[in-house]
C-alpha cells in the first residue's frame, strides 16, 4: 500500500517595524510543502496576523500548516498566530498580545504579555513577569471557522500556567488571568487601522 509523505520547510519573518503583516508572508517558492516551521524575529510596533484568509493573494500560504513557531525579540506588537500543530517557543517579548492555538506554549524572559490561548497542555513561563492569560477569543474562531482544540466548561479555566521561576506551593506573582473588563472585545484587524488597534490592545500604553 502506498504511503503519503509530508514535506516540510522553514520560513523566517524578521526585521519589521510599524507595519501590518498577513499570512501572505508565509508564501514560498515550493507549492508542495505541507508543513512549515516559522521563525519570527525582531518585530516592533506591528501586527502579525497569520490567520487563514480567502484572499486570492494568500492562497499558497493558506495551503501549508504551521508545525512550530520560534519567536524572539518582539516589542509593542500583536501576534495573531492561529493554530499551530506543535509547539510555540517565545523569548524576549515586551508589551505584546499573543493569540494562539497550540499543543505546547513556552515563554522565557518576557514582560507585560497578554496571552490568549487554546491549548492542550499547561503553558510554561520562565523568567517572566506581568503576564496575563485568557482564552482564545471566540470572535476570531468564528471569523476563520477554526475548531477549538480544547472543549471546556465555561465556568472553568481549562489550563493552569506553570512558572518555572516560582517552584513553590504559593501562587506565582508573575502571572494571573485576565479579568472580564481587561479582555479585548474588538478583534477587527486591518492594515488601515493597525496603529489604532495597537494603542487600544497592548497591555502597557506606549509612551
Amino acid at each position: 500500500m502506498p504511503t503519503s509523505t509530508i514535506s516540510s520547510a522553514s520560513r523566517t519573518i524578521s526585521n519589521h517595524s510599524n507595519c501590518y503583516l498577513s499570512r501572505s508572508c508565509l508564501s514560498g517558492p515550493s507549492s508542495s510543502t505541507d508543513h512549515i516551521e516559522v521563525s519570527i524575529i525582531r518585530i516592533s510596533n506591528s501586527i502579525l496576523n497569520l490567520h487563514t484568509t480567502t484572499n486570492e493573494s494568500t492562497l499558497s500560504a493558506n495551503i501549508v500548516s504551521l508545525s512550530a513557531l520560534h519567536i524572539r525579540d518582539i516589542q509593542n506588537s500583536i501576534l495573531i498566530l492561529g493554530t499551530v500543530d506543535g509547539s510555540i517557543m517565545l523569548h524576549n517579548l515586551t508589551n505584546c498580545v499573543v493569540v494562539a492555538g497550540c499543543h505546547q506554549f513556552r515563554m522565557h524572559n518576557s514582560t507585560f504579555i497578554d496571552a490568549y490561548l487554546d491549548i492542550t497542555s499547561n503553558p510554561i513561563i520562565e523568567s517572566c513577569d506581568q503576564v496575563r492569560f485568557g482564552m482564545y477569543p471566540s470572535e476570531l474562531k468564528t471569523i476563520t471557522g477554526q475548531e477549538p482544540l480544547v472543549t471546556r466548561n465555561h465556568t472553568e479555566f481549562p489550563f493552569l500556567p506553570q512558572d518555572f521561576s516560582h517552584i513553590r506551593a504559593t501562587p506565582s506573582p508573575n502571572w494571573r488571568t485576565l479579568e472580564q473588563d481587561e479582555l479585548i472585545r474588538d478583534w477587527r484587524l486591518s492594515e488601515t487601522n493597525y496603529s489604532v488597534q495597537l494603542e487600544r490592545a497592548l497591555p502597557r500604553p506606549q509612551i
